[in-house]
């Protein structure tokens, strides 16, 4: 004779199911943010050795023209990220 669970602790049974295609998505998200993070820290280090080279004026001159474009990099894979943790915050409550 079978008993089912819910006869035997007299409560209901939840069933949670994965999507499969959900969690390879958030395998990629989550490799890219550790790519971007990656990139980001070198990138601040090239940076601060180039400001470094006083007497390399034209790296000096690149850099003081390159300001604002580093600016939106920063702000862009900073949207990133918080899009991916939006994402796998929904992801770990499914």
């Amino acid at each position: 004779m079978i008993i089912s669970a819910k006869k035997v602790f007299d409560k209901p049974i939840t069933i949670y199911s994965r999507n499969q295609s959900l969690d390879d998505c958030m395998l990629g998200l989550i490799r890219l943010k550790n790519q971007l993070n990656s990139i980001g820290i070198n990138y601040n280090q090239v940076v601060k050795k180039m400001y470094t080279l006083d007497h390399i004026f034209e790296v000096k001159n690149w850099l003081l023209q390159h300001d604002q474009a580093i600016g939106l990099l920063a702000v862009k894979m900073n949207d990133i990220k918080l899009q991916i943790g939006k994402i796998n915050d929904a992801w770990l409550q499914s």
